[in-house]
């Protein structure tokens, strides 16, 4: 049997900190979100000045593996 690693909410807390990292360096506020491999949502933060109209944007263009 082969096992897959799973992606953990430790996982994802980092790479929410990563994303906001990145964001915070470019001058931009965004909606950031962390799905599994089944595209289901892991985790998601909200800058402050993000905009609302992007939370679904995030949420369902993350399962593509990069910006929508």
């Amino acid at each position: 049997m082969i096992r897959v690693p799973k992606l953990t909410l430790e996982d994802a807390k980092i790479t929410l900190k990563g994303a906001e990292k990145k964001a915070k360096e470019i001058g931009v506020d965004m909606d950031i979100a962390v799905v599994d491999d089944g595209g289901n949502l892991l985790a998601f933060y909200r800058m402050d000045g993000a905009k609302i109209t992007s939370i679904d944007v995030a949420i369902f263009g993350s399962d593509r593996g990069g910006p929508s």
